[in-house]
């Protein structure tokens, strides 16, 4: 992450500047994230990087059959998967992927395009493209973010609710995640300016269906231990989602997140049978546990307390990652005590100026 492999701004800006044919792609099945960053970089093309009398053609793709109801409203004004694609793309920009493969169907595009360019928040990015712009950061919506105040671009409010939308989803509202005090910087902007986030946040977090806390019912169900309870293991198959009418895509969102938040559990993953019988497997840790670094291991990634994965079969990766596992967690730290959590030995008392 941060490696020499990456470009600077100024190669950004040219390529943003310069290239007049643009497609924009995202990954298969696309999250809040990645969808905030299709509009986000297609709405600041379009309004700060184009021309007039010669208009730039800006498209957007993302390998997804349908966009559940609670990511619709963030593509209200603009249309994914449906222009005429082009023969050939000036540039071809993927967005939140961290490899060509997670492109789907749409892999053609990226492949065929005279220059390419990978904008990326993932530490285990593969830097796959002609030009890299890849930075740890929350999300790939913050990392527009930033891209755009260091050109001095504009950022409204409908794209800071878009930005915020990425940060919030891709943290689990703030909980995991490659979260810095840039990310809380961007937020105090938003309401400093007096954007309405509340409602972003609202829409996002409490907002969920009959069907998902059923789904969430049948998960805890299923919950098993490993590794001397360590591990936290969740299952879910194509069962569970017709008798609950649930959507496997967004209504399993968060749900491994409720076997991370159990004591003594170090690591928690969600076990998704697919509709093709191949599984999707998501990862959270807590602090000191890499699960970014794991799911590399079985050709996914993400970040070190989120990540993912996907294997044909169980027996692909089950014995494989209990040994894994029971590394990890002999090389933790041994005292997760929380005795010195809020106060320690070492503490010296603060003295706080409280002048506003």
């Amino acid at each position: 992450m941060n490696s020499d492999n990456n470009c600077d701004i100024q190669r950004l800006r040219e390529l943003f500047t310069n290239k007049k044919n643009i497609a924009i792609i995202g990954h298969v099945n696309p999250d809040a994230d990645a969808l905030s960053s299709l509009v986000i970089l297609k709405y600041q093309l379009e309004n700060y990087f184009n021309d007039e009398k010669n208009p730039k053609q800006i498209d957007i793709y993302a390998d997804v059959l349908e966009i559940d109801e609670l990511y619709a409203p963030m593509l209200k004004k603009y249309n994914l998967n449906g222009q005429k694609v082009l023969g050939r793309y000036d540039l071809a920009i993927g967005v939140d992927c961290t490899d060509q493969t997670r492109f789907g169907s749409f892999r053609h595009i990226f492949d065929t395009a005279y220059e390419t360019l990978n904008i990326d928040h993932h530490e285990t990015n593969a830097y796959f493209a002609d030009n890299n712009f890849v930075y740890k950061t929350s999300s790939t919506a913050e990392l527009l973010f930033l891209i755009m105040t260091k050109m001095k671009v504009e950022i409204n409010e409908p794209i800071g609710k878009l930005v915020y939308a990425g940060i919030i989803t891709d943290t689990n509202n703030l909980s995991n995640g490659s979260i810095s005090d840039k990310t809380y910087s961007i937020i105090n902007y938003f309401l400093r300016k007096g954007y309405d986030i509340s409602k972003v946040q609202e829409h996002f977090f409490k907002n969920n269906s009959v069907s998902k806390i059923k789904l969430l019912e049948k998960a805890i169900h299923s919950l098993n231990f490993a590794c001397n309870g360590k591990l936290a293991i969740m299952k879910l198959n194509k069962v569970d989602y017709n008798e609950c009418e649930a959507n496997p895509e967004t209504d399993t969102l968060g749900i491994v997140d409720h076997a991370i938040g159990l004591k003594d559990v170090k690591i928690a993953m969600m076990i998704m049978k697919q509709e093709d019988n191949s599984y999707r497997i998501s990862l959270r840790s807590k602090q000191g546990i890499n699960v970014g670094e794991i799911a590399a291991k079985f050709g996914g990634g993400g970040h070190e307390t989120m990540a993912a994965f996907s294997a044909l079969n169980i027996s692909d990766f089950k014995d494989d990652f209990l040994k894994i596992c029971n590394k990890e967690f002999g090389n933790a730290e041994k005292d997760n005590s929380a005795d010195n959590l809020f106060f320690d030995d070492t503490n010296q008392e603060n003295k706080f100026n409280f002048d506003f």
